[in-house]
């Protein structure tokens, strides 16, 4: 957390993992984590300029998906799974 936000991470190897497109002041979620091989994946979402939540998708810490839908609607990931 900080001081103007929650912010999601995620751990690998005993290393903080900062995830790409969440500034320090803004907020993140968590709700899913899976690891395969080298790769942790995170599904959660980030809030947008607009203060509205993303589905958004990290691997390793870099955004590999977030929702581009209109701005009135709010979208959320709740689990992850990669094949």
């Amino acid at each position: 957390e900080t001081s103007q936000g929650q912010r999601a991470k995620c751990w690998k190897n005993g290393a903080e993992v900062n995830l790409e497109g969440v500034p320090n002041s803004g907020h993140s979620y968590c709700y899913a984590l899976f690891a395969s091989g080298t790769g942790i994946y995170v599904a959660g979402d980030k809030k947008d300029c607009s203060g509205e939540n993303r589905t958004t998708a990290w691997k390793n810490g870099l955004k590999i998906f977030s929702d581009i839908s209109p701005s009135f609607y709010i979208s959320k990931a709740y689990d992850i799974f990669v094949k």
